[in-house]
C-alpha cells in the first residue's frame, strides 16, 4: 500500500502502480474545501479512499424562499426595493426588468392606440400594469386586454379569469418571455399571450393553455394582418 511518502513521489513520477486521480481533482478539492491542504495530503486522502471525486464535487442542495405576493407588497410597502428599480415577481422570485429603449416603447404606444380604438367597447386596455396570475407571481406584461370591467380594477390587479390576452414586446427580454414568463401564462390559464419579437420583426401569438405550456404558436410577419379571437384587421407594419 502507498504511504504519505510514496503518494508525495506520486505527484511527480508514475514509478507506482496506483491510478492518478482524475487531472481536474486537485482543482476541484482546493475549490470546495474550506481548509488548507497541501496537493500531497490531496493525494493521500484519495489514494487512501477517505476522499473521492463524488464527495468533493457534490454540492449542497439549498432550498429556495419563493416568495408571495404578499410579501412582496409588504417589502414595497417598507421601501425595501431601490429607488428607481423596476421588477416583477415570476414564480417566488423577484426578477429585474430590462430597461425600455425607445423602439420598445414606440410599439407599445401603437398597440395600445390600435387596441383602445378598436376594443374600446368590449375591452379594458392596461400598460405596463401588474397581473395576480397567482400566490406567488404578479408580472407586469407591456400590455393586458382585460374584460371591461374597470370597477373591480380599483381595489384588485387582473386575475386570469379576467384577461383576454397578453402582450410582450420582446428585445433583450426575449429569452425571459418565452422561457419563464409564456410557460407562467400557459399555466395560469391566460387564453392568448403575443411575443412581439423585435429582433426577428414577427408577432407570435399562444393559444391552447395549459400546465404543459401553449398548444399552438402562430406567427405573424410584416405586412401579414393579425387574426385571433379578439383582434381582426390589425395589419403588422408597427416595426418601421
Amino acid at each position: 500500500m502507498c504511504s504519505r511518502q510514496s503518494a508525495n513521489c506520486l505527484l511527480h513520477t508514475e514509478d507506482c502502480s496506483t491510478p492518478l486521480p482524475p487531472t481536474h481533482f486537485f482543482r476541484i478539492f482546493l475549490t470546495n474545501t474550506k481548509e488548507e491542504v497541501s496537493a500531497e495530503d490531496a493525494y493521500f486522502l484519495y489514494i487512501t479512499g477517505k476522499m473521492t471525486e463524488q464527495t468533493t464535487t457534490t454540492a449542497p442542495v439549498l432550498k429556495k424562499y419563493r416568495f408571495s405576493v404578499a410579501d412582496y407588497h409588504r417589502m414595497a410597502e417598507l421601501q425595501f426595493f431601490p429607488t428607481g428599480k423596476h421588477i416583477e415577481l415570476l414564480d417566488g422570485e423577484i426578477v429585474e426588468m430590462s430597461p425600455i429603449n425607445h423602439k420598445h416603447a414606440f410599439i407599445v404606444d401603437q398597440l395600445m392606440q390600435w387596441l383602445i380604438l378598436h376594443l374600446h367597447e368590449r375591452a379594458w386596455v392596461r400598460v405596463q400594469n401588474p397581473v395576480s396570475l397567482d400566490e406567488f407571481s404578479e408580472p407586469e406584461p407591456d400590455l393586458t386586454v382585460a374584460k371591461r370591467k374597470p370597477e373591480t380594477f380599483k381595489t384588485a390587479h387582473p386575475r386570469p379569469e379576467d384577461i383576454l390576452f397578453l402582450i410582450e414586446v420582446a428585445d433583450s427580454s426575449l429569452s425571459k418571455d418565452r422561457l419563464v414568463k409564456l410557460p407562467l401564462y400557459a399555466a395560469a390559464g391566460i387564453p392568448e399571450t403575443w411575443i412581439v419579437n423585435l429582433e426577428a420583426e414577427c408577432v407570435e401569438v399562444y393559444t391552447g393553455p395549459s400546465t404543459e405550456g401553449y398548444a399552438q404558436m402562430q406567427t405573424f410577419r410584416k405586412g401579414a394582418e393579425i387574426r385571433t379571437e379578439w383582434v381582426e384587421g390589425l395589419v403588422v407594419d408597427f416595426f418601421g
